[in-house]
């Protein structure tokens, strides 16, 4: 694939983003996580505690569609989930558009009102999960795994895992960053699977756009 002019078509759109920034990281992350905004991470303690006594109570949750649990048309269904303290048996329901708990819970905590047609009070936003996990109802409403970033920046925020894409340096950067923000929420890591969790690396380079007040929390 070429243009008119002979020069090769760049066949992943993402990868310019970098380019944009002479390839400096650092000078892109700064561009990228300060458009990013994070929960209070006082008031998703509160939330956390009050959402996993929801889910024991009840016996069931919300999580994102998936054909491999919800194998028929019914939206319920029941599924076994591995906790730390042992095997637990829940009902989980399907979010009715892939994302309604998320947006409910994150207005409930913010005040801000992101995808919600002509009620929205901001506008070119997406609710992302930080670490993913949308098929566990413990974790798919999580607020230590919801930031709200610029619609533009949502595509780094998931994806297949490659070390040499742009989405690798921007996402390890948001991890790490959620690791350190919410690091009074004690038992969240064991929700979080061994192989996401932020290296040193990208550890120091979060805790130096925080101290540099580049992170954005909301009251």
């Amino acid at each position: 694939m070429k243009t008119l002019d002979g020069k090769d078509i760049n066949n992943d759109g993402l990868m310019s983003l970098l380019d944009q920034f002479d390839g400096d990281r650092h000078r892109f992350l700064e561009f990228a996580m300060r458009n990013v905004y994070f929960i209070n991470p006082e008031k998703a303690y509160q939330k956390w505690l009050e959402q996993k006594a929801g889910i024991e109570h009840t016996g069931g949750g919300i999580i994102r569609h998936s054909t491999k649990i919800f194998k028929s048309r019914k939206l319920q269904a029941e599924k076994e989930y591995l906790l730390k303290n042992g095997k637990l048996k829940l009902m989980v329901t399907a979010d009715s558009d892939g994302n309604t708990a998320v947006r409910n819970m994150f207005c409930e905590l913010t005040g801000i009102l992101s995808s919600y047609g002509a009620k929205s009070n901001v506008k070119n936003y997406t609710l992302a999960h930080i670490w993913g996990l949308t098929n566990n109802p413990y974790t798919f409403t999580a607020p230590w795994n919801i930031a709200l970033v610029p619609t533009f920046i949502a595509p780094l925020t998931d994806g297949k895992y490659d070390e040499t894409h742009v989405r690798h340096v921007f996402q390890s950067t948001f991890r790490a960053t959620a690791w350190l923000l919410y690091d009074n929420i004690i038992d969240f890591p064991d929700w979080v699977p061994e192989n996401l969790h932020p290296n040193d690396e990208y550890l120091e380079i979060a805790h130096q756009l925080i101290d540099e007040g580049i992170i954005k929390v909301l009251a």
